[in-house]
């Protein structure tokens, strides 16, 4: 799932913990284009269990190789988490 952390009448930590709440092994990509001010919250949530942040303007590339990546692995423990493009 590709969550924008930056959204209308919130954020993307409250969708996160929705999701992980229903089904805790969901995949999750955070996006933003607010690195700077959003970097305390994506570090909570990737902490909280997010797989990986994307920064806009996206590499596409390496964002499709990212999902493919997490779509094939097993949610515990994968090693996946950090940042790209």
């Amino acid at each position: 799932m590709l969550i924008d952390m930056r959204l209308p009448d919130g954020d993307g930590a409250t969708v996160f913990h929705a999701v992980h709440a229903a089904n805790p092994d969901t995949r999750t990509v955070l996006i933003t284009g607010h690195p700077r001010e959003l970097d305390q919250l994506v570090q909570q949530v990737l902490h909280d269990g997010a797989d990986a942040v994307c920064y806009k303007p996206f590499d596409v590339a390496n964002l499709l190789a990212t999902v493919e990546r997490l779509a094939r692995e097993p949610s515990a423990g994968s090693g996946l988490r950090g940042h790209f493009g």
